[in-house]
């Protein structure tokens, strides 16, 4: 991600805390972040970086979100976990986005507790999350 945010002058700490600070007091917004931040495969790609909204015009600390509908309707190769992750992180952040949770019969073990760690903090139960999220 650094090599991709470089090129406008940011660094990859710079944009992860522009996302951390303008989803603060969401629960959603930081649940569904940590899941993507957590799984580690989105952020090194392109198509997915592309979906950011970066806006440091402001005197004001620098601010960026995901566009999470376009994040989801971008076509990249990736494998049916990363798919699967990204889109219920897309779910937890937006209402736009409707998955079945039948989608985590797929996981490995990695994936599902990075998913169960989303959706205890989304709901305000960051006491039942185990293991740390890299």
């Amino acid at each position: 991600m650094s090599d991709y945010f470089e090129q406008y002058g940011w660094t990859r700490a710079e944009v992860v805390d522009a996302l951390r600070d303008s989803a603060d007091g969401d629960l959603l917004a930081m649940a569904a972040l940590d899941l993507i931040i957590g799984h580690g495969m989105w952020l090194k790609r392109t198509e997915f970086l592309d979906c950011i909204d970066i806006d440091d015009e402001h005197d004001a600390p620098m601010w960026a979100s995901i566009d999470w509908p376009r994040a989801v309707g971008v076509y990249t190769p990736c494998s049916g976990s990363e798919r699967t992750i990204l889109r219920i992180a897309a779910s937890l952040a937006t209402r736009q986005v409707e998955i079945s949770f039948a989608l985590v019969s797929g996981l490995d073990a990695t994936n599902t507790r990075l998913v169960m760690n989303a959706i205890a903090a989304a709901t305000g139960h960051r006491d039942l999350i185990r293991g740390e999220q890299s």
